[in-house]
């Protein structure tokens, strides 16, 4: 692995970017109601996170995955292939990308496996096209265990959090992530905008969940080298217990 984001082809993150970005809703109602979407699409009644559909990180195969896309009506269209060994791109293994149909508040997203897919699933990462805001996030559920932040440079002595949710990712913009371990679960806002360094804002939107295996009682450390195979101290950024709204990461 060459750190989390190496997870899955750089490539896709571009397509993502390109698609046309949804900016948030200016009410707190209209927030509310678009996470409620984003909810329900996320958990499955009777499967606790990080299970999805029936899908667990950790025990589900690559063909389990296929027959749940190929069987779901709000599926679009998918793709299940195994990539070569490739020492250079860290990237062997088996894959299953998706996309969802018009109006379901998921895009799409990428089913990651082990070498040669056959190893259980070890990813899986899923895009969304609703945003839905870090506020709303921990409203559901609760403070996350810890934060992680990548180009957070102090700017300025004060903290500066934008009114609404921005319109489009900033290139080389910080990115932070909301790490809930119980549930298995990574909240990540990609590339925010540079007005809101250095602090943790209320309106960061979250542009993609990853849901890995099972915590089973692991520290993050134990639970980072399940999923990525090396330790949290060896990722590249900085983790940090949640600071609340408005504050620098300390």
């Amino acid at each position: 692995m060459t750190g989390k984001r190496g997870i899955f082809p750089s490539g896709l993150l571009v397509l993502v970017f390109l698609l046309p970005l949804l900016s948030g809703c200016s009410t707190a109602a209209g927030r509310a109601a678009q996470a409620a979407k984003v909810w329900a699409a996320l958990e499955t009644p009777g499967c606790d996170l990080p299970c999805w559909r029936g899908l667990t990180p950790g025990q589900a195969t690559l063909e389990e995955v296929g027959a749940v896309l190929g069987a779901s009506d709000f599926v679009a269209g998918y793709n299940c292939f195994d990539l070569p060994d490739a020492e250079e791109e860290a990237r062997a293994g088996g894959f299953c990308y998706w996309e969802s149909r018009a109006g379901y508040p998921l895009w799409g997203g990428v089913f990651q496996f082990g070498r040669e897919g056959d190893e259980p699933l070890m990813t899986n990462l899923l895009y969304l096209r609703v945003p839905i805001s870090f506020e709303e996030s921990v409203a559901h559920f609760g403070e996350p265990d810890t934060v992680w932040a990548l180009q957070h440079e102090l700017r300025s002595d004060e903290c500066r959090c934008a009114a609404r949710n921005p319109k489009q990712s900033e290139d080389g913009g910080p990115d932070f992530d909301l790490i809930y371990l119980r549930q298995g679960m990574i909240l990540s806002a990609f590339a925010e905008q540079p007005e809101q360094w250095p602090c943790l804002c209320r309106l960061m939107w979250v542009d993609a969940i990853t849901l890995g295996p099972p915590t089973d009682g692991l520290d993050l450390d134990g639970w980072w080298r399940e999923m990525f195979g090396y330790g949290a101290d060896e990722e590249e950024g900085d983790f940090f217990d949640f600071p609340g709204w408005g504050k620098p990461l300390q």
